[in-house]
């Protein structure tokens, strides 16, 4: 049986988990390199964690929600977010000032994502 869990929770944990040795880095490269979801990684953790792991029905269609969502806006921002730290026209005020309310953004939007996934995933296993 599988104990329910919210956004709120699982946004905690993924801190936690995140902030591990060598986690963080792990998880950017398979982003930057491989165009794996963190946040999907992050749930498949925590839930393998709790021994709940996902099984192959719910990550394909977990993957395919998030995928959507991250393209049409998470990817869009971090896009930005990088492209204008290069931008050599920029003074390096509004830059700093650009890259941190787009990093505000992006994490609103990693957020978003979370909830989206547990909300989904709730309902697969309802």
């Amino acid at each position: 049986m599988h104990n329910p869990i919210d956004a709120a929770t699982f946004w905690q944990a993924s801190h936690e988990i995140y902030q591990r040795p060598g986690m963080q880095q792990q998880l950017i490269t398979r982003q930057d390199q491989h165009g794996d979801n963190v946040n999907l990684a992050l749930l498949e953790l925590y839930l393998a964690e709790r021994g709940q792991p996902l099984d192959t029905n719910e990550k394909q269609v977990l993957q395919a929600l998030i995928d959507a969502f991250s393209t049409e806006h998470t990817q869009l921002v971090r896009q930005l977010r990088r492209q204008l730290s290069r931008s050599e026209a920029l003074t390096e005020v509004a830059s700093k000032a650009l890259k941190q309310a787009l990093l505000d953004a992006e994490l609103i939007l990693e957020q978003q994502e979370q909830a989206l996934l547990i909300t989904h995933l709730q309902r697969l296993r309802a």
